[in-house]
């Protein structure tokens, strides 16, 4: 974001913003909800143009899509390490093992054609919209370093491969961090982080540490 925040000061324009709450929308807690459709609503006041968009429907299996890829490709890779070490892997990792190897082969490939599909659409909206900007997570940061919380509001931008950055800009109830998420288009990197650098500087918080 350092290394960028030179470069966004100079975008020229207001960067065209999708909104976008995704189908895993009803999984995030009011707090999140709440402070997502404020920085929707600053970044409007800020000039960016900004609208609401729905993603198509195909996306609604996005995370099923995602995971059967996940567990059929982990499952090739981490087999041979249990069978090597039998008894020491973890449950986590056996239950990704066992259910990756049930994956057919017939399922994985449509799982990949579903989701080049979703990429092919996901490129349309690119060509109306500098970035996307989306909820990161359910809510504010787990309390414990255990465990990284749900990941399905980031789950879709891994499956579509493109770049996602998240940045905080409040905290919740328990005093950790609340975010944004800036998505960009696929391959394009640097206008991702330009068009992200420009929202955290036009929110303004103060995470009390630099961002740039």
């Amino acid at each position: 974001m350092q290394a960028c925040s030179a470069d966004a000061t100079e975008w020229g324009q207001p960067p065209r913003l999708a909104a976008i709450q995704t189908p895993v929308w009803d999984l995030a807690d009011d707090v999140q909800k709440a402070m997502f459709k404020k920085n929707v609503a600053q970044l409007a006041e800020a000039g960016a143009v900004v609208h609401w968009i729905e993603l198509p429907n195909s996306f609604d299996r996005a995370l099923d899509v995602l995971r059967t890829i996940l567990f059929a490709e982990g499952a090739q890779i981490y087999a041979p390490l249990q069978a090597q070490y039998p008894g020491k892997t973890s449950k986590p990792l056996d239950f990704l093992i066992e259910t990756g190897l049930k994956v057919s082969a017939v399922q994985y490939l449509e799982a990949l054609k579903a989701a080049e599909e979703m990429r092919a659409q996901l490129a349309d909206l690119f060509g109306r919209f500098d970035g996307i900007v989306t909820p990161p997570a359910t809510g504010e940061a787990p309390k414990t370093l255990s465990d990284t919380g749900d990941a399905s509001f980031c789950g879709i931008w891994t499956l579509m491969g493109v770049p996602a950055i998240s940045f905080p800009v409040g905290h919740g109830p328990n005093g950790l961090p609340l975010g944004l998420q800036v998505v960009g288009p696929y391959l394009n990197d640097s206008k991702t982080l330009k068009v992200a650098a420009w929202c955290n500087q036009q929110i303004g918080y103060n995470a009390g540490f630099p961002l740039g």
